[in-house]
């Protein structure tokens, strides 16, 4: 049975008390067994949450996996790219056509900071990020402080082991 319809058998059920309030036996019986019903699709439920907590984790591992194997291929793609260069730059070969390939140099030009200590300030620039101290927010919403824009919030978390 799925999990709505449990609810709304347990609320059905709980209305079903005489004038004292009291539920009848067959009541009770139905009322176990929705309970057992709900035990079980919570337990269904609790596993394939415990499956998706396992997923994520086995994620995170591939992309750590990844992203080392990833930058071990770059780091050996640049060494043999300057290599290459240095080899050709050494022979003065400004241009080569191998059977797939034709390669040659084209001048750049880039800015490279030895001691940016040393840089005036006009040559500086300033990277700011403004965004809101929640931390701060909520200590000052704690001490009964009235914030524009801001409201402290409970939640309930559900927490399964």
């Amino acid at each position: 049975m799925q999990l709505y319809k449990l609810k709304e058998e347990f609320e059905e059920l709980m209305l079903m008390t005489d004038e004292d309030w009291v539920l009848p036996d067959d009541v009770l019986e139905r009322l176990d067994k929705s309970k057992l019903d709900l035990k079980e699709k919570t337990q269904n439920i609790c596993t394939i949450i415990n499956g998706y907590d396992n997923d994520i984790d086995n994620l995170d591992k591939e992309i750590a996996r990844l992203s080392a194997y990833k930058k071990s291929v770059t780091w050996n793609k640049d060494r043999l790219k300057k290599y290459l260069q240095f080899n050709l730059e050494s022979i003065g070969c400004k241009t080569l056509e191998a059977w797939t390939f034709r390669l040659w140099f084209r001048k750049s030009e880039s800015v490279e900071v030895d001691w940016d200590i040393l840089l005036e300030d006009r040559f500086m620039s300033v990277k700011t990020t403004i965004s809101p101290n929640k931390t701060a927010i909520k200590e000052a919403l704690k001490d009964w402080e009235v914030i524009k824009g801001a409201r402290l919030v409970t939640k309930e978390n559900l927490q399964i082991k």
